[in-house]
């Protein structure tokens, strides 16, 4: 099997880092040393302290390739916005 072969077979078994979202914490960001994760793997988002979750999702999966995507991450990403309400004068 040629290097490229093998290159191939071992980035279609892995996805990126999942996406960062602004005001969210993702439990495989922590910590992290590297940038591939299994297919099927659930990136978890919660939002930070003074944020709250206004729309999308909580998990995000890594999703293998097929005839139509590469790998990736599967689902719509959480949106985090202030608890907290300006006050204009």
């Amino acid at each position: 099997m040629s290097l490229i072969v093998v290159l191939t077979l071992i980035l279609t078994e892995f996805c990126g880092p999942p996406p960062k979202i602004d005001h969210a914490h993702c439990n495989l960001l922590i910590n992290q040393k590297h940038g591939m994760f299994k297919v099927g793997e659930i990136a978890s988002y919660v939002c930070e302290h003074g944020y709250r979750k206004t729309s999308g999702q909580d998990q995000l999966k890594c999703l293998a390739k097929d005839e139509m995507h590469p790998t990736r991450w599967d689902g719509e990403a959480i949106k985090c916005e202030s608890k907290f309400c300006m006050i204009i004068k």
